[in-house]
């Protein structure tokens, strides 16, 4: 097997990285990376190779890369590709799946399934949208729903297939090493578990990841303590026995090693870029405006839908954004709008519509109102420089 690369993106704490990418030749190594990583092909095709698998893919295929996806692309009779890449921590992910039963349900899926479903184009130019939207305003809170709107997305898409390729047992020893991590004895966890010898689990873990079975586990484990310290309701020493580290002196040595600080230094950043957010129910509220904005949504049915009373969820919208969840729809809904002017080709009319609002004259005032100019005015602008 060919030489794999091991590429740790050394992300700061919820840092979420955002990039269009071109393929213009094979990926020279195979390699997997310390953080989760979506993906949306934009233009062109390619095949992707997943640990022992081989997928072709093309614009539409929307995928979740995990750090136990040892991938590289190949290109298809020269053809370009052209792909989003958003890529984000393991913190993040349980950052934005608090409730426990929803985080369980996600993780199912996830085991189950290969990385790579299909979008409408529809859905296509959302995620393109807000990706765009995100990377140009780098807002922290939008960032974070970013994440919160395309792992609902992929969830949902996933519970719609009924198929599932079958994964060779290479491919599962890796992957449940993520699972039986705090296992003192992980690797003799997943031999039971796949009725194979430790040997056989050893073996596969080294030829696909061209490094030790003891060197993935640490690895792991340090990824899932990093992930954990987003909760300051858990000390150190408590984190380092959940990841399965039976030694306070050894848990701290790694992880100093792997991250070049100690891990009260990086909980410390961890726990103060998290309390930026303000408080876990602006950021469901936000997500929530994010997801349904281009809907006709009344306060009544947002409330039941986030499980508040109509009061609570206005007190929180002024507490939090500084105006009613109406004026914070209108804002998402203006804000989208303005970004789709500005960048795509679609008509004034097709603008209005995807951004939610009923009828153009509503939207032209409202627009007029936030950026003192038509809708009109600003696509011809744009249409001047192109």
């Amino acid at each position: 097997m060919a030489a794999v690369e091991y590429r740790d993106a050394k992300l700061s704490p919820l840092q979420i990285k955002l990039a269009f990418k071109k393929l213009t030749q094979n990926e020279k190594r195979l390699h997997y990376h310390n953080e989760l990583v979506f993906v949306l092909v934009v233009k062109g095709s390619a095949i992707l190779q997943i640990n022992d698998k081989q997928l072709k893919i093309s614009r539409g295929f929307f995928g979740l890369l995990e750090p136990y996806h040892i991938h590289k692309l190949f290109t298809v009779k020269q053809e370009n590709l052209v792909y989003l890449s958003v890529e984000f921590p393991l913190a993040l992910a349980l950052l934005i799946s608090q409730n426990k039963q929803v985080y369980q349900t996600t993780m199912n899926f996830l085991q189950q399934s290969l990385p790579l479903i299909y979008l409408t184009e529809a859905v296509q130019q959302k995620v393109l949208t807000y990706c765009r939207w995100a990377a140009k305003q780098d807002d922290y809170l939008l960032n974070i729903s970013l994440i919160g709107f395309l792992s609902t997305l992929y969830i949902d898409q996933l519970k719609k297939l009924t198929n599932y390729p079958i994964k060779s047992s290479n491919w599962l020893s890796l992957q449940y090493l993520q699972v039986f991590h705090q296992n003192q004895t992980p690797v003799k966890a997943i031999a039971q578990q796949l009725q194979l010898t430790t040997a056989d689990v050893q073996q596969a873990i080294e030829q696909l990841t061209d490094s030790t079975w003891q060197q993935q586990l640490n690895q792991v484990r340090l990824r899932n303590a990093a992930a954990l310290m987003i909760f300051d309701g858990l000390s150190l020493n408590a984190i380092g026995r959940i990841c399965g580290y039976h030694s306070e002196a050894n848990f701290y040595k790694q992880f100093s090693q792997q991250f070049q600080q100690t891990p009260a230094s990086f909980q410390q950043q961890l726990i103060a870029k998290n309390q930026q957010l303000g408080s876990f129910e602006a950021l469901e509220i936000f997500n929530y405006g994010l997801i349904y904005y281009q809907h006709p949504i009344s306060l009544a049915e947002a409330a039941r839908a986030l499980k508040l009373a109509p009061a609570k969820l206005q007190q929180f919208c002024h507490s939090y954004f500084g105006c009613s969840f109406k004026v914070l729809l209108t804002q998402l809904r203006i804000k989208t709008a303005h970004h789709l002017l500005t960048t795509s080709k679609l008509s004034v009319f097709q603008v209005a519509v995807q951004s939610g609002f009923q009828d153009s004259n509503t939207f032209t005032r409202t627009y007029k109102r936030y950026y003192r100019t038509t809708p009109q005015a600003t696509k011809n602008r744009r249409q001047i420089h192109d």
